[in-house]
């Protein structure tokens, strides 16, 4: 069994049954359900580990964010609040401690603070809250939070939970489904009950999202992920209202990722409204679920400043391994393994966010390493682009960060584990280079090939990505 069989019997499935056009309390309800069941089958089958490792938070956390929850929703309750807006933002929770002592939204933040400092339209953020709390103090003008709509969404979901019942036609649709992913991978899936659990959940949002909008009236929202079912069911609201919707890129996308990828002229009907891309690499090599007259290739703001500030440090012989949680295990002992047969280089460990707080616990072959010296193990400082600049070498599997180093200029290796086929087009364009041990990394980094002219920064990254982002909602604004 594969990665790849797993999405290929989804594809065929959805053909078969006709999925895309079938409704389900009167909602289309396959493109919602679509990438959750994927992600859900992978972890079953084991070829995801847990990506975010989060420590129990205990008995006094618990009642401090509770605590916490009660004051968001008098004092940054957007219910609340008599503010209007023009433009309406649902960002990223997961914001980054940058110089400034400030947590920003690193997709959202850039374009507010250029309306703030060089026009007069106003703009209002929304965040859901990670891990039970929002990170403060945040660099985001105009922030509210969306913790009173959480909760008295969970309340109107207990009554919709005993209210629900599906048709009989519904019932048995959801069965074939379950039946077919019994006999063609051999997994039990609940269809029923996580079918029934998206459009409980939906009913239980969508009302108070459309009384925000109406409240709010701004003349377009822009969002960064739409895949996720509560944000999937804002944009359902902002169509109600007629209020055009923009998403921002926020990662990776890849043609295997199906919260993005579609079959051809597919269109998904919860999508946002226009997409705005990174860069012409990913609008050529993926079918998005939009026309694509409606995407569009503007640029990474946040990013494009960090390589020109740091673009002129001079590397060491420095190694950067970049981890992710689906792979932390396997990485962390590939990184130990090298730096005992590896000479003459550096080793510094890049955490992944959710692995902080957790690492010494869930990689004790690294920490013991790490006590060593043989290895530098680092979360947010440095910062990960000062990390590039200063390397001459990078290691991961399928990260994002991976694709950022290469505007860097970094050597480039990817260990051969299943999720790096995530940037197979990376290794068939020869941009990077896949290992299938330390032995066979270190020979090649001791008799490195000519330097890979292969990658186009302005192709993956278009230049001049404020003023692109801007000029873009200005147009469809208008």
């Amino acid at each position: 069994m594969s990665e790849s069989r797993v999405i290929d019997q989804i594809l065929e499935m959805e053909i078969e049954f006709d999925l895309y056009d079938q409704k389900i309390d009167g909602v289309y309800f396959w493109e919602r359900y679509r990438f959750h069941l994927y992600d859900k089958l992978l972890n079953q089958l084991g070829f995801v580990a847990e990506s975010h490792h989060s420590p129990d938070l205990g008995p006094i956390n618990r009642i401090k964010i509770i605590l916490s929850s009660f004051k968001n929703f008098i004092f940054k309750n957007p219910f609340v609040t008599r503010k209007t807006t023009d433009i309406l933002f649902l960002g990223h929770q997961r914001r980054k401690l940058l110089e400034d002592g400030l947590w920003w939204d690193i997709y959202t933040d850039p374009i507010i603070e250029y309306y703030l400092e060089h026009t007069k339209s106003k703009t209002l953020s929304l965040e859901f809250y990670q891990k039970g709390s929002h990170l403060q103090p945040a660099k985001t003008n105009n922030l509210f939070y969306l913790d009173y709509l959480i909760f008295k969404a969970n309340i109107r979901k207990m009554y919709f939970k005993r209210k629900f019942k599906l048709k009989p036609d519904e019932r048995n649709l959801l069965l074939k489904i379950r039946s077919y992913l019994q006999d063609k991978l051999g997994i039990e899936v609940n269809t029923i009950e996580d079918v029934s659990d998206i459009l409980i959940l939906r009913r239980s949002y969508l009302p108070l999202f459309n009384k925000l909008l109406k409240k709010m009236k701004p003349s377009i929202a822009i969002l960064v992920i739409g895949y996720a079912n509560i944000r999937e069911f804002f944009i359902d609201a902002c169509k109600l209202n007629n209020i055009p919707t923009i998403e921002l890129q926020h990662g990776i996308i890849h043609p295997d990722q199906l919260a993005y990828s579609y079959p051809e002229k597919q269109e998904k009907r919860c999508f946002a409204d226009y997409l705005l891309t990174f860069g012409d690499f990913w609008n050529e090599n993926i079918d998005f679920p939009i026309s694509k007259n409606f995407v569009y290739s503007v640029g990474y703001p946040f990013f494009e400043k960090k390589v020109n500030k740091f673009r002129d440090i001079i590397p060491e012989d420095q190694i950067l391994i970049i981890s992710q949680g689906t792979v932390g295990i396997e990485l962390s002992r590939f990184a130990v393994d090298l730096s005992r047969k590896i000479k003459n280089f550096k080793i510094v460990y890049k955490l992944h966010p959710s692995e902080a707080e957790v690492w010494k616990e869930i990689y004790p072959e690294l920490f013991v390493e790490s006590q060593s010296g043989s290895i530098e193990v680092v979360s947010d400082h440095p910062a990960l682009y000062y990390l590039f600049a200063k390397s001459k070498i990078q290691i991961g599997v399928s990260s994002f960060a991976i694709i950022e180093g290469l505007a860097f200029e970094l050597q480039t290796y990817l260990i051969n584990y299943p999720e790096t086929q995530f940037l197979n087009y990376l290794i068939e364009k020869q941009i990077v280079h896949l290992v299938n041990s330390v032995d066979e990394l270190i020979e090649k980094i001791e008799n490195p090939k000519a330097a890979d002219s292969n990658f186009r920064q302005n192709y993956f990254f278009k230049r001049n990505s404020l003023k692109n982002i801007i000029d873009k909602i200005e147009d469809l604004r208008n």
